[in-house]
């Protein structure tokens, strides 16, 4: 049975970061992978241009309950860490004009070849295609069981990952493995999923536009701008992806109210429609609209109207209708897709079960998790991987200094 100093358990971003920073503290390092690959799910993020960070970033961006975590573990909320860190790796990012971080190259696998050589490179030793599949302490020592090997480790690092994306690996890894140990876990839903609606207004339609999403009560709950795409079964797209969080921790009934036409008031619209409907009083509402929304919104809009109405006459009362739908169009909101959809997982391991700095847990010294499995998710744009990057740095970092520690007592 071969013995290590530190063992990894998956080999998306945080399972890579945490495995090559051991080997870089002078661990000897085992990484188990799932997949075939190590990065296998790194290399279709950003649909394959690798958007690995953000250079906005804030406490904002993630769930509330991740604070702990996000302001502990070293560099989540600097803007310069990740790509520092990724350049001591030797990968060189850039920045879009929106502060979205990509690898130089454009390309999500420039990532997964260099971080690959860069594990042959530190001495790690890594079995793919041969996931962990049981784990158990004794007398200090980390037993370890895949479906191939037992192997023995000083200590564990869990990067498993979360239960979104199940065709790239995602599942209930973490709670299988975490079974035996009383682990706190927060409820597990997707996050970054598009939109179910109980009326669909057009189907392929992508339009700008700013979106306030309300529970029974009309309680404001969250706001999201941005591009919208309207689909066959209700709302998709980042800014529509972006309140899948907040639908899916809320059991109340909850709705949308959009504005498809944010950078114009009310009044300036009414203006807009009224000199529209001056040039050519015989044009059809659609196409009053189509002046400013995309064609199939606008006949969509219009054409709900027309069933409200016996006067079909482009008169002031019928333009003011108009300018109510493209500004304050509602939707109810009846659920969110599921995980085969969502980009990442909401919820996880509890913040209070792992040390927020070294990620260490209470329960177990020496077991250390980072990554989606812990309860930490953020917006789109390069959120969610800024902390798989930077949690997985820091767990990596404490094992190294946890067998070094303990090599010395």
């Amino acid at each position: 049975m071969a013995h290590f100093d530190v063992a990894v358990a998956g080999a998306g971003p945080a399972g890579l970061s945490a495995a090559l920073e051991a080997a870089a503290g002078g661990a000897r390092v085992l990484l188990l992978e799932r997949q075939p690959k190590p990065g296998r799910r790194l290399a279709a993020t950003g649909n394959g241009r690798g958007n690995v960070g953000n250079r906005h970033l804030a406490e904002h961006r993630y769930n509330p309950e991740s604070l702990p975590l996000i302001k502990g573990v070293s560099g989540v909320l600097d803007k310069d860490a990740l790509p520092a860190f990724l350049a001591s790796l030797g990968i060189a990012c850039s920045a879009d004009e929106a502060g979205r971080l990509y690898p130089r190259s454009g390309q999500a696998a420039t990532m997964v070849w260099i971080l690959n050589d860069l594990l042959q490179a530190r001495g790690v030793t890594v079995e793919a295609g041969n996931g962990l599949m049981h784990f158990r302490k004794e007398a200090g020592v980390f037993l370890l069981q895949t479906a191939d090997a037992a192997h023995e480790s000083a200590t564990l690092i869990l990067a498993v990952g979360g239960q979104a994306q199940p065709k790239l690996g995602g599942g209930d890894h973490a709670r299988r493995l975490l079974a035996d140990w009383d682990v706190g876990f927060r409820r597990e839903m997707p996050a970054l999923a598009p939109l179910y609606t109980g009326t669909v207004l057009a189907d392929g339609v992508r339009v700008p536009a700013a979106a306030r999403l309300y529970d029974a009560g009309d309680r404001l709950l969250q706001t999201a701008d941005g591009e919208f795409q309207l689909t066959k079964t209700g709302v998709s797209g980042i800014a529509a992806m972006q309140l899948a969080r907040t639908v899916n921790r809320l059991a109340a009934q909850k709705h949308l109210v959009f504005d498809f036409v944010p950078d114009m008031t009310k009044t300036a619209l009414i203006t807009w429609l009224e000199r529209i409907r001056s040039v050519n009083g015989q044009r059809e509402a659609r196409y009053i609209l189509d002046s400013v929304l995309p064609a199939k919104l606008a006949v969509a809009l219009a054409l709900a109207i027309a069933k409200q109405r016996q006067n079909h006459e482009l008169d002031d009362s019928h333009l003011r209708q108009l300018c109510a739908a493209a500004k304050e169009t509602k939707l109810d909101v009846t659920g969110t897709a599921g995980w085969d959809q969502a980009q990442v997982m909401s919820g996880g391991v509890c913040a209070g079960e792992v040390n927020p700095v070294t990620l260490e847990s209470h329960r177990l010294p020496g077991l250390f998790m980072c990554g989606e499995m812990l309860d930490v998710d953020g917006d789109t744009g390069g959120y969610n991987l800024n902390w798989a990057f930077l949690s997985g740095r820091a767990a990596g970092r404490a094992a190294a200094r946890y067998v070094s520690s303990s090599k010395r007592r």
